[in-house]
Order: C-alpha cells, then structure tokens, then sequence
C-alpha cells in the first residue's frame, strides 16, 4: 500500500502500536521477527492470519500450552555452518538439541487438541518430528549439555585416566600438605590452583625450603604459590590426558556439526514457524488486552464501522474501553466522503487517525479495535494531511503545505484510496480559502475516492447538505457544560458554539453582541438552524430513552413471567411422569402374566379358555397403552403415533407414519422415506376412518373354527406383534396345519413384527415363506406349524 506523506506512520503513531506487539511476543525470534514484518498485500492474506489467530485461541481458552519460553535462536550457529571447516562449540549443540525437543514438544502440544483441523494445525504440522537428529545429539550431549563420556570407547578409556591421575595427584598432595602444616611453612588457606595446578600456598620466608615450581605470588609477596615436585610429573601427565581429552571431544563435535549441517534447512524453518507462532500468542493478547475483534476483511474499497476506537488512545490508556469513545462510520462508492465539523478539540483529528490506523492494523494482520460486525476494505493508498507541515527550510507557510498535500492528492487519488485531512482549507483569508476549499472538495469528489474531511466552514456543510456523494457529520458538544463529548453523529453539521463558549470564559456579552452584530447574517441562521437542530436532536434521544427503560422493564416483567410458566410445567411434567410410571408397571405385570400364559398354554387341557385369557390381557394391555399414548399426546398437540395418516401442509401430500425421532416423524410418502419435523405435519381427513377400520385389531373367532388367514394391515407394531402371538397360539389350540398372515409390503414394519412373532414360537413352528407373488409375494406370511 502506498502512503503520502513520509511520516504518516508517525503522525498515526503506528510505532507505539507496533512496540506493544512487539512487548507481547515471549521470545526472541519472535520479536526480531516482528521488527521485519512484512505488511500484508490482499484480503485473503489477512482473513488468513485472523483464521490463525482464532485458531491459537479456541487453543489456548480449551487450556492447551506452548512452551514460547523454551524458543532458542540458533541461527547465528546454523549461519555458521555455511563457513568450510567451521565446528560448532558444545553450548551451540546442545542448543540445536533444545531445538529439536522443542519441536517435539509443540507438536505434543497440538496432538492432544482434540479438535477439527484448523489453520494452526496446517501451520505446527509443517515441521515434523526429527527422532534422528535427537537421537545422534544424545548419543554424545547429556541433558546437562556435556559430552558423555560413553560417547566413545576412546573418551572413556581417557576419563578414567584422568579419574585416576587426580587421586593420585591429591593423594600425594596433601602428603606434601601434611608434612609442611607440622614443619609451619603453609599460610593460613593452605593451597590454591594456578595454571589448572594443584600449588601450596607457602609463605614467603619459607619459599627456598621447599623443591618445585613457583607459579605465583600473593600481591603483598607474603605469599608465594608453589607446586610441588613430587606433583609436577602427575600434572604432566594429567595435561597430557585432558589435551588428548579435548582432541577426542572436537572429533565428535565435528561429526554432530556434519549431521546438524544436513538439517541446516529443516533447522532454520522450523525458527521461522516458532517466530510466527510467538507472533501470533502476541496478537492474541493484543486482541484480548484491547478489546479487539477480527472482521471479514473485504476485497472492495468500503468502509462500514461500529463502536470502532482509536487504538493508539487505546494502547496509551492500557486497554480502558471507558476512556475511549467508540463511533459508527459508513463510507462507500455512493456514500464516498464524510465532512465532520463542529468545535475544536471534540475529537475530529482522533476520528481520523482512528480510521488511517484501522488500515494500518489490517495491514500488519492486527485485530481492530471495532465490532465483529464491521465490514472494512483494504485501500491501494493511504493519503493523509494531520497538523501542521509549516517548513521554514522549503519556505512552506502552513495553508502552503496543505495545497502542497491537495495538489498531490488531486494527481493520485484514485476509487482506491483512503484520503483524510485535517482542518480542510485553514490557513487563509476565511471566505477566499472556503471558496478554494469547495472547489477542491468537489473536484476530490470526482476521483471518487473515500475521504475523511474535518472542517469550520460553513459552506462546506452547506455543499455536503444537499450533495449525493458527500455526507455530513458533527462531534456532540453538550452545551451544558459546554465541554466535548466525542461522539461522532452522522447527518447533520456540527456548531462551532463561537459565542457559547465565548460567553463560558467570560468574555463581556456587550463584545459578544457587537461580534454577532458584526456576523454574516446568513452564516449566523445557518448556525442558529444547527443549534436548533441539535436541541430537537437531544429531546428525541431523551424521548426514545425513556421508551427504551420502558420496554426493559416490559422484557424483565416477561422474563419473571415466563420463568414463573416454566415453573409449572415442569410440576406439570412431574405429575405426568408419575403417572406413566404407574401405568407403565400396571402393563409390565399383565405383560408377566401374557408370556407366563404363552410359555405354559401347551401343557393346558383346554386351550381355547387359555387363548380367551389371551385375548383378554392383551385388550387390558391395549388400553393401558392407549391411555399412556393420551397421557402423552395431551402435552404435545404435534405429537403423532405410528401408523398415523397424516399430511404435508406445505406440499399436500398424504402417508403413513413409520417412526417418531424427537421433534421429528419418519413419513412414507409414495413409497419413499422422508424426515419432517412435526409441526410441518397434520392428521389427514382420512386418518379417522383409517382408525376405525385399519387400526381395528381383527377379532379371533372364539369358535371351534379358524379363520385360516390373519390381515394385520393398518396394526401398529406392538400391536401386530400381540396379535400374531395371540393368532398362532389359538392356531396351535385348533391343531391347524397352516396359516396365512397378511402384513402387506410397505416398509417392512410389519413383516419385522410377523418374525418377532415367530420367532418367539420357532419350536411349534415348522417352516415360514412367502408365496409366490400371485398369492400375495413379499406381503403375505404362510406359516407351517410341526406335527405334534
């Protein structure tokens, strides 16, 4: 994006802004990172970092964690892998080490998010596990980032030389320390180390009676530090022993650096994604500290804000809403240009700011400080004339470098740029720089541009009163007080309030009429008209205040209604529910007693008395359901049973009801399925036929004879199931070779419950199919029992 003029970034006091991001990030990397960041070019670049954010977010608030604070920069080391024989120091290995873990750990972080794929994980899952780097490292590094000595047989077989060298070195030493303690010639600390040696600490006058090498001398010189003969030869070789050491050590650090020089790359990517990730907890906490939100971000220039704020007022107040008043702001392609006016130092340079800095943010991929609702374009150009550019070195009086701005803004404008000014054509003889300041308002309205003008001209507001493209706007002055208010109102020109606040500082009312006197009298109606205005303004706002307590206290009074509603249908529903319970242990027992009677009715002299009991319990067990089914149906007039015809009110069209899922009916519509919700549903007008024809259960002859054929049609499946067990049992009673039971095709409901009939008597029953297609097919059950 291109902006004008150069310190624009400054007079929006963007820095400020950016340096509290960068106080966020936790790491190093990432406030390095931030420092270069790259503003971004096109709506979908920043709609993608706000994903990202939202993201870390909902990651964050489920209590998931990423160690920030265990981010190293390494890339100082790995810029040295590009040096031809270069061997990283221990400390840097074992700083990739931490790298490597590192990684581990961000992605076990990640791994117990239990959640949909989101744009945070596409960006952690971009770098991978390196076991094998960890690995080779660990061979050779311990945790506390020391070579170990089994790094090599080599090293180890030198280690224990050296363990071995310095107990033969203290064993000897503190002989030589024994024997010059008796003989007095040792000074108080007895020893110290010199030049990695083992040296008694002797004093001065005593420094001849004792064979061996001076290293040093205490700076008074009464004391002299010697190493004793019979120690030298052991420190030798001691130095031998740790140079090899030291030799053995590079060895293997050059072959790490060899292996860390292979993952050079995976190395370095891996302190980018750690210095976007810092970057984005950073902005996440800007967004939460300040309040902020994250709008779509729109590709068309258009401007639509609410309760928007400035954030650089924001940043300076430490994120207190209370401090900084929001304002609404809607700018488009027909609505190109707001003109704000009214008194000075109410806001009118904030605003503008406000709005540079909204760009600004979207740019950087920051959240807004505006509603969730907002909607916001990005701009090609950011133009901007703030304060004051008066130049003593370019010879620029003030209303100079304002022409000089306009002039540029005249030659680059285009439907894509964001234009604001200051103090519109100030500077100037008043009615001679209002005049130029129309014209060139008019002429920046042809280049079609969104702009944010404030101003004290009158004619100005005038033009925007009646111009399409040009809208007027004020900040609200409370004449009270006659003090600020720094709300931004839309449609209507601001007062200046010139001898209001004139006569608050008391000014002397005769000068004050003598400058009204003096006043135009067409600007003074002008003011006048605003100021009216104004007060009409504010007793409707009081007006619709009182009517808003009003309807609050009507909502309150609804909620303690409703809830006072619910109370007692949830009473209701308790005494239902005892109800059902009743009933339904009243049906569990006649059910007990039903299957007692099936289970023994073979072993009965006399079947038929056993099938009238029968049939007697299950008319009982009928009509317990069916008050049950009333008990239910009475709480809910959607409700329908299966089996049901009902009506589509919206298509018309009529089926059956095959199942209740809910709120829901399963409906056989033209032999096809279909999900309604039940309150899209009615009883059809041939459902009540269909109940006392098709949902009659039909009566088993209590004759000698048997009706050899069963038509279960129109049954629900409970009851199907009852009365093909009751049918088959009186079957049986009879000693009737075959049977017929009619279930019809449909959707298969009621053949299911012919088998569960069945199935519960397999042993009496021989054999079961369905004819061929002329008798019935797949809609008729032809039963064989077994020759007793």
């Amino acid at each position: 994006m291109k902006t004008y003029p150069d310190d624009l970034l400054q007079k929006l006091d963007l820095f400020i802004l950016a340096e509290s991001v960068a106080k966020g990030c936790i790491s190093d990397l990432g406030r390095m990172a931030w420092q270069s960041y790259q503003p971004l070019q096109s709506a979908d670049e920043v709609n993608a970092v706000y994903d990202k954010i939202t993201a870390y977010q909902h990651f964050k608030q489920e209590g998931h964690k990423i160690p920030f604070d265990q981010f190293k920069d390494i890339r100082p080391s790995l810029d040295k892998l590009d040096i031809k024989g270069m061997i990283l120091e221990l400390y840097e290995v074992a700083s990739v080490l931490h790298v490597a873990k590192t990684i581990h750990q961000v992605l076990e972080s990640l791994d117990e998010w239990d959640s949909e794929p989101t744009p945070l994980h596409k960006l952690i899952q971009s770098i991978t596990r390196n076991d094998r780097l960890v690995e080779a490292i660990q061979d050779i590094v311990n945790e506390d980032g020391q070579v170990r000595s089994d790094a090599s047989e080599h090293l180890a077989e030198l280690r224990n030389e050296k363990t071995k060298l310095n107990k033969k070195i203290h064993k000897v030493f503190q002989s030589e320390v024994g024997r010059l303690k008796r003989q007095d010639y040792l000074f108080d600390s007895v020893e110290s180390v010199r030049n990695g040696r083992r040296v008694l600490a002797v004093r001065a006058e005593h420094k001849r009676k004792i064979q061996g090498i001076l290293h040093d001398e205490s700076e008074s010189g009464k004391v002299v530090f010697i190493e004793p003969e019979s120690c030298v030869h052991l420190h030798n070789d001691l130095f031998s022993v740790v140079q090899a050491e030291q030799r053995e050590i590079q060895k293997l650090l050059d072959r790490l650096t060899q292996i860390i020089q292979i993952q050079a790359d995976y190395l370095a990517f891996s302190q980018e994604i750690f210095a976007e990730l810092d970057i984005l907890q950073s902005k996440s906490s800007w967004c939460e500290h300040y309040s902020c939100s994250m709008p779509i971000i729109e590709s068309k220039q258009v401007v639509q804000l609410i309760e928007c704020r400035n954030a650089s007022l924001l940043v300076k107040e430490d994120g207190d809403l209370d401090k900084v008043i929001p304002f609404d702001v809607t700018l488009n392609k027909d609505q190109r240009i707001l003109l704000i006016s009214g008194p000075n130092a109410g806001g009118k340079s904030m605003t503008l700011k406000a709005l540079g800095l909204v760009q600004m943010l979207i740019r950087l991929g920051l959240p807004l400080p505006c509603s969730q609702e907002s909607k916001i374009g990005l701009f090609d150009g950011l133009y901007a004339d703030l304060g004051d550019d008066q130049s003593l070195e370019n010879e620029l009086s003030t209303y100079s470098s304002k022409l000089a701005h306009m002039k540029y803004f005249l030659e680059n404008a285009t439907a894509k740029s964001l234009v604001l000014i200051d103090e519109f054509g100030s500077g100037s003889d008043p009615k001679l720089g209002a005049a130029l300041a129309e014209s060139l308002l008019l002429a920046l309205c042809e280049k079609r541009c969104i702009g944010v003008i404030t101003t004290h001209y009158g004619n100005l507001k005038q033009l925007a009163s009646h111009h399409q493209h040009i809208i007027n706007g004020s900040m609200h002055f409370d004449e009270t007080s006659l003090s600020p208010t720094y709300r931004l109102l839309l449609g209507k020109p601001g007062a200046s309030y010139t001898f209001e606040i004139a006569k608050r500082m008391a000014i002397p009312a005769d000068i004050i009429e003598e400058a009204k006197r003096r006043v135009d009298h067409r600007d003074l109606t002008f003011d006048e008209t605003i100021h009216n205005l104004e007060m009409e303004r504010r007793l409707h706002q009081k007006q619709h205040t009182a009517l808003q307590q009003q309807q609050e206290e009507y909502q309150q009074l609804l909620k303690t209604m409703t809830k006072q509603l619910q109370q007692v249908e949830e009473q209701y529903a308790g005494l239902k529910e005892e109800r059902l319970s009743l009933e339904s242990h009243q049906d569990k027992i006649i059910q007990d007693k039903l299957n007692a009677l099936l289970k023994n009715i073979h072993k009965e002299e006399s079947a038929k008395a056993k099938a009238e009991q029968l049939q007697d319990l299950v008319k009982r067990r009928a009509k317990i359901r069916k008050q049950q089914s009333k008990s239910t149906n009475a709480s809910s007039p959607l409700q329908f049973s299966v089996g049901d015809q009902v009506r589509h009110k919206a298509t018309n069209q009529e089926g059956e009801v095959l199942e209740i899922r809910g709120r829901k009916a399963i409906v056989n519509i033209s032999d096809r399925r279909a999900e309604i919700a039940m309150k899209d549903l009615e009883l059809s007008s041939t459902n009540s036929s269909v109940a006392q024809t098709s949902f009659v259960r039909k009566p088993i002859r209590k004759s000698p004879s048997l009706d050899p054929e069963l038509d279960i049609r129109g049954m629900t499946k409970v009851e199907a199931i009852d009365t093909v067990e009751l049918y088959l049992t009186h079957a049986r009673s009879m000693q009737a070779d075959r049977v017929r039971i009619i279930h019809g095709k449909g959707q298969g409901v009621l053949r299911q419950a012919v088998l569960q009939a069945l199935r519960s008597q397999k042993k009496y029953i021989e054999s079961y199919q369905h004819p061929e297609e002329k008798d019935g097919g797949r809609g008729v059950m032809v039963v064989q029992f077994s020759k007793i």
